[in-house]
């Protein structure tokens, strides 16, 4: 039976797909709404602090956290869930202590602000990227026991936060006077609805998701066939059973041989005893551990016994669509805010122009991310080949910001990153867990986000070339 078919015949109906659809959807957008804030705040901060390249900061103060923290948490799987709660409570805490600071320390009509406040700023993107590497491969890791479409659903509410953020701000620009006062309230007003989102999530993540009927199946699903899932996930808050271990005398057998499959039991039906496995096992030690080999192979219904899964052979397997993934954001961060916020110019739309970009940008990302692509199966090297090939933004900006291109042909080509970046994405996080087992997809849902953070920081940094360029 198909995983399609599979998918299509479990007992809960379309209701409960869709609830649980949405509930991971959610959370994808309250991973990231706090660094959406942040960014999108970005030229009230500018005004505030002039010359100090505040977008470019925030990003390199952010990612290099965010990278060390997914990396330390990798092998932590067992922490999955409460790394989740921590997270989304930690982002509602941090998030507003920047404009309780700004309320408090900058007076009203003021047009510049202290020093030290921008320190605070930089501070809490720390705090932002921390709980975001602890958390982002832990809401993956949890996604990767449901099929893809669940994985696809974070990936699409992920590029919702943006799409969210863009919104607002443009709402607030338009109802606001453009002026640091008006900056100012639409700041406040991404930082707030911020946290609200957050608090929504930590709910969701510690009670809604648990009691999910399609997360309760699918995790099920992943004992029944044979899958170690942790306590925390298991439907019955106990571990699941181990897949076992072969393990070989010095003389390569199997201690235990004749209990380990059929194939042992077709030597002698004097086996049965303990005494004679134990003497058998001297004599047929070679002949024995070949016929458990060859029935291993043969039987669909004999045991899988593998090792347990490590970050090298998670690597060996799927390196090329981590490699991909890398690719994708050094080529997106390294344009997409610094260089369309601070290089790109338009004397029509003036301070509107970065605006309309961002918005651009963020629903070419969204409609990417959410297009009905996951019964396609690319393979690796094709998805790595169509993310190198997104270099050609680099030379294609630059141009049409050094000879002053029409609003209409930049929009376009934003457009253009924005829907590549989502596609590409999509398809590569819908398959990274396909075919692994459970502690496996955990690991190569990982593995993915590291690839990911570690191309936005290369890209963040790759974006400061632009100021050389000037």
């Amino acid at each position: 039976m198909s995983a399609e078919q599979k998918y299509l015949d479990a007992p809960h109906g379309p209701g409960a797909r869709t609830v649980a659809w949405a509930t991971y959807f959610f959370l994808g957008a309250g991973m990231l709404a706090p660094w959406n804030a942040l960014i999108s705040a970005a030229d009230y901060m500018e005004q505030m602090w002039p010359g100090k390249h505040v977008d470019r900061l925030l990003t390199v103060c952010y990612l290099p956290t965010c990278l060390v923290l997914l990396l330390a948490t990798m092998k932590l799987s067992s922490w999955t869930r409460l790394r989740m709660l921590i997270t989304y409570l930690g982002y509602a805490a941090v998030i507003v202590v920047i404009p309780i600071m700004d309320l408090a320390v900058i007076p009203r009509g003021a047009h510049t602000a202290p020093p030290a406040l921008l320190s605070v700023v930089l501070a809490m993107a720390v705090m932002v990227g921390l709980l975001d590497g602890a958390g982002q491969g832990a809401l993956y890791g949890d996604a990767s026991l449901l099929p893809p479409e669940y994985t696809h659903a974070i990936v699409g509410g992920t590029a919702s936060a943006g799409t969210l953020i863009c919104v607002l701000r443009a709402i607030t620009k338009a109802a606001a006077p453009d002026d640091s006062a008006g900056l100012r309230r639409s700041a406040i007003a991404y930082f707030f609805v911020s946290a609200l989102v957050s608090v929504a999530c930590f709910f969701m993540a510690g009670w809604m998701v648990p009691r999910l009927e399609v997360v309760k199946y699918w995790r099920q699903k992943k004992i029944e066939e044979g899958s170690h899932v942790l306590p925390e996930a298991s439907p019955s808050g106990k571990a699941s059973p181990e897949v076992p271990l072969v393990t070989k005398n010095h003389n390569g057998a199997t201690p235990d041989a004749a209990s380990q499959g059929p194939a042992s039991r077709t030597l002698s039906p004097t086996l049965s005893t303990a005494s004679h496995r134990a003497s058998f096992a001297r004599t047929l030690s070679r002949v024995t551990s070949i016929q458990l080999h060859v029935a291993e192979l043969a039987s669909p219904l004999a045991p899988a016994f593998v090792p347990p899964p490590t970050l090298a052979s998670i690597w060996r397997r799927r390196w090329q669509a981590i490699t991909a993934m890398f690719f994708i954001y050094v080529v997106t961060l390294a344009i997409f805010p610094g260089f369309l916020a601070e290089d790109v110019k338009n004397a029509q739309l003036g301070s509107w122009y970065p605006v309309i970009l961002f918005l651009v940008f963020n629903i070419g990302d969204l409609v990417g991310k959410l297009a009905p692509h996951f019964k396609l199966a690319p393979s690796q090297t094709v998805l790595l080949i169509c993310s190198c090939s997104r270099v050609v933004f680099f030379p294609a900006f630059f141009c049409g910001a050094k000879f002053g291109a029409p609003a209409y042909v930049i929009a376009i080509i934003t457009l253009l990153l924005g829907l590549s970046n989502g596609y590409l994405t999509a398809l590569l996080f819908a398959r990274a867990a396909a075919g692994l087992t459970a502690i496996e997809g955990d690991l190569a849902a990982n593995f993915m986000v590291v690839g990911l953070v570690g191309g936005l920081n290369a890209g963040a940094y790759l974006g400061w070339l632009w100021l050389l360029a000037h």
